[in-house]
């Protein structure tokens, strides 16, 4: 099998282009410009780059894709080491394929690493693009491999990465040696970008607006994690051959997957229901008085023994879950699970990757400051 690195391009109804990178494996740029060319055919007005989760892989591809964005002759990266063989630079060696005018966003997260942090480092120093997201990995280290038997193996750092700027992507050194902060790498060091604007070094790519990510509730992450979309979503699309995409989540298929969920035991706990099983086992064993008041309960009761008998198997808590099903908010994103399982099993990881973008809060923003080139320009300082 064939896993696609560049698994989904495309132009939305605002006509911006999107592409998404999970790694910079052999063909990523092969694939990304194949992907770019076929956007910038259709006029884009802008283009998103999605490395969130990308934690890296070969630099040669990051660099293409750098090729392919940039104007001929700039600087991309360079390295520092100890040695003179140590020292190199890269820069942009052909005429970029995309519009040097189309505005570009890229999106990344703490799972963007490596050779990721390089494509949005650069084109953030160079003033090519705007960053929404959170902080990256902070990986920016040459190193090499030695064995030094069957079993053991010698990794040696011979040299650092640095962006067009000057700063370094590596986070520091983790045992806070100062290994990595030799004056230049310091943390709290402003560099400035092609066009004047000031970014910090040595903590990876930090964003130039930062977003936090949605925050799924127990209840829809234990659905993931048991994989009862997609297992709902294969076993319903053979029955229902009339399903296409983009597909709309109708009552129908809600009261279905409601049905498919009663055959799942999930396991989970919601906020505050293991300190409470905690309390419960406690008052078992040392009897107290209480006056506990809380948004949803109010209880002012001796605690002893025989109320602890009583009490110990009611559980609040399981009165909650019985309607998680049904709360607003769960509901938006067992509506988004389904749609992106059965998108994928209708038509394949493409049409998920497109309907996984319908409640993606960062993807919005990214469109939005496209369309609103004026914030897209004073973010730039242009």
């Amino acid at each position: 099998m064939i896993v696609k690195h560049v698994p989904y391009w495309g132009v939305d109804k605002d006509n911006i282009g999107y592409i998404r990178i999970t790694r910079f494996s052999r063909n990523a740029s092969k694939d990304f410009k194949k992907g770019l060319e076929e956007l910038q055919k259709q006029n884009i007005k802008g283009l998103v780059i999605d490395l969130r989760g990308n934690s890296g892989g070969l630099l040669s591809n990051a660099i293409n894709i750098l090729d392919y964005l940039c104007e001929r002759g700039e600087l991309l990266l360079f390295s520092k080491g100890k040695t003179n063989r140590s020292n190199k630079e890269w820069k942009s060696r052909r005429k970029p394929i995309l519009d040097i005018d189309t505005p570009i966003v890229v999106l990344v997260n703490k799972g963007s690493a490596s050779a990721s942090e390089i494509v949005a480092g650069t084109l953030q120093d160079l003033d090519r693009a705007v960053i929404i997201g959170q902080n990256t990995f902070g990986k920016g280290l040459v190193q090499h491999m030695y064995d030094l038997n069957d079993t053991m193996t010698l990794k040696i750092t011979t040299s650092k990465y640095y962006l067009p700027s000057g700063r370094l992507i590596q986070k520091q050194d983790y045992l806070d040696n100062g290994f990595l902060t030799d004056g230049l790498d310091k943390i709290d060091s402003l560099f400035t970008t092609k066009g004047g604007r000031k970014v910090k070094g040595g903590n990876g790519v930090v964003p130039d607006i930062k977003t936090k990510r949605n925050t799924l509730s127990p209840y829809v992450q234990e659905l993931w994690r048991q994989g009862v979309f997609l297992s709902f979503a294969a076993s319903y699309v053979p029955f229902n051959k009339d399903l296409t995409t983009p597909v709309i989540i109708d009552s129908k298929i809600m009261k279905d997957f409601k049905l498919f969920i009663n055959d799942y035991k999930l396991k989970y706990k919601l906020k505050g229901e293991q300190e409470y099983l905690n309390f419960i086992d406690k008052m078992k064993q040392s009897p107290i008085s209480i006056n506990r008041f809380s948004k949803n309960i109010y209880i002012k009761e001796s605690v002893n023994k025989s109320f602890i008998d009583k009490n110990s198997n009611f559980n609040y808590f399981d009165e909650i879950k019985k309607v998680q099903f049904s709360l607003e908010e769960n509901q938006k994103w067992i509506k988004n699970g389904l749609e992106r399982e059965l998108s994928k099993v209708i038509a394949g990881e493409k049409e998920r990757i497109k309907a996984s973008l319908n409640e993606d809060k960062e993807y919005k923003k990214a469109v939005d400051l496209i369309l609103s080139l004026k914030e897209y320009y004073t973010i730039l300082e242009f």
